[in-house]
């Protein structure tokens, strides 16, 4: 849990929040282990191809790994919410290791079986779906309530620092010491990150053991109908699905259709998606910054749909490699929006629900992203890119008006606290009547 000492403003700044025992250590750790991740995303791909020779076997051993991640959910979100939060994180990064290491003694005895990486990616797959629901509910109990919109944008700049960084270096280790270095480089990033888990200060305070026991497809259920009775939390979730499908997977296909082909076009692929990492990064920490943090969500989440928004239409009215640049630019900033969903999810949801609701927030979200991948890549070419990001643009800026209307009332209707008044807490961070539970 948080420092007992009192919080005042400058515990919000992020020099403070990486002294804190209980945030600085799990930080470093989780910071590594995404670079590590980053790492052994490449590694992989490169290794199924070279030792196929097939792109299909690349897709289905990437298609395991998301398979994995949605079928692991509901099951991670029952668990989340009947286990000590850190325990989840700590077995997720213990599983993320040993399917590491699985692979780097494939590799580095010669296995040409493409059974192994599919086994591998789809624990990669389903720890990732625990630790991402167990680390998204143990983050709200480390920061407190004064605090999550800063840890949030620490925690997602470290990803980010991560993502930045990783690819570039699996080249780097490739060269120096082939698949095995770098598996077992991200081996041991979650080595590290398991360490500093189990050495990070905690409370001995687990809201849900006195919760009555339940089935999986129950506590999914019940998270279901929470979600669905919460008009803000329904349209938070669809403003994310909308921002993944019709932003986030339409720039990964347009992207290389602006880059063009060969090395000059993989330098500049390389050098567009670098600069939305970055924007990302940036934008995290914008986000957390004690001025920022401050603001109310209702003002700063649709502000951010709507620079995602601008960021899809960009290359409809601006062509070639800098239409390209400043629409990553754009929309790694406007990403941030995930900081500050994230953030009221956390400070308005009861703590015993956050598991069951991360985990039907994954589906929604994840679940229809490969979909939209293909139904992309099927009718995106060069010449019809601005029509496609027009559409695009369209249906974010929608969804982010639609939120900015919902989040002016809370779940019942009833009007939200107006920002400009003084009030003892941040103002999204005000209590809601939460929808009734029902056994």
């Amino acid at each position: 849990m948080s420092s007992s000492r009192p919080v005042t403003h400058s515990e919000t700044r992020y020099t403070r929040l990486l002294r804190d025992r209980s945030i600085g250590p799990v930080w470093v750790g989780q910071s590594i282990s995404e670079f590590g991740t980053a790492v052994g995303q490449v590694i992989l791909a490169w290794t199924v191809l070279d030792t196929t020779g097939s792109a299909a076997a690349v897709g289905a051993v990437l298609a395991c790994n998301v398979a994995a991640v949605v079928l692991c959910s509901p099951l991670a979100g029952h668990v989340v919410d009947h286990l000590a939060r850190w325990k989840v994180v700590a077995a997720a990064d213990a599983a993320s290791c040993g399917a590491s290491g699985l692979l780097a003694v494939a590799t580095a005895l010669g296995s040409r079986n493409l059974v192994v990486y599919l086994l591998a990616s789809f624990i990669l797959g389903g720890a990732s779906s625990f630790f991402k629901t167990g680390f998204f509910a143990w983050r709200a109990e480390l920061a407190g309530e004064e605090r999550l919109t800063s840890v949030n944008g620490l925690f997602t700049a470290g990803s980010s620092l991560g993502r930045l960084l990783g690819p570039a270096s699996a080249g780097v280790v490739a060269a120096l010491g082939g698949a095995p270095a770098g598996f077992s480089l991200n081996a041991l990033s979650f080595g590290i990150a398991l360490t500093a888990t189990l050495l990070t200060p905690r409370s001995h305070l687990v809201v849900s053991r006195t919760a009555p026991r339940r089935t999986v497809g129950q506590d999914f259920k019940s998270g279901l109908r929470y979600v669905l009775r919460s008009r803000w939390l329904v349209w938070i979730f669809v403003t994310y699905l909308v921002a993944n499908v019709a932003v986030l997977a339409a720039a990964r296909i347009f992207f290389p259709l602006v880059a063009g082909s060969g090395t000059e076009g993989a330098a500049r692929l390389g050098w567009i998606v670098s600069a939305q990492v970055l924007a990302e990064l940036v934008g995290a920490l914008a986000m957390g910054a004690p001025r920022l943090a401050d603001v109310p969500g209702s003002v700063t989440i649709p502000l951010l749909a709507g620079l995602l928004a601008c960021g899809a239409a960009v290359p409809a009215v601006l062509h070639g490699s800098a239409g390209a640049l400043l629409c990553a630019v754009l929309i790694g900033a406007g990403t941030s929006l995930g900081v500050v969903g994230d953030s009221m999810i956390q400070s308005r949801v009861p703590r015993d629900h956050l598991g069951r609701v991360r985990s039907v927030e994954q589906i929604v979200s994840f679940a229809p992203m490969p979909l939209g991948y293909i139904a992309l890549g099927l009718v995106s070419s060069a010449d019809n890119v601005p029509a496609i990001a027009t559409s695009c643009a369209i249906a974010m800026a929608i969804a982010g008006l639609t939120l900015w209307a919902v989040l002016r009332h809370d779940a019942d209707g009833l009007p939200t606290p107006d920002p400009r008044r003084p009030v003892a807490r941040r103002p999204h961070d005000d209590a809601i009547p939460q929808p009734e539970e029902t056994p």
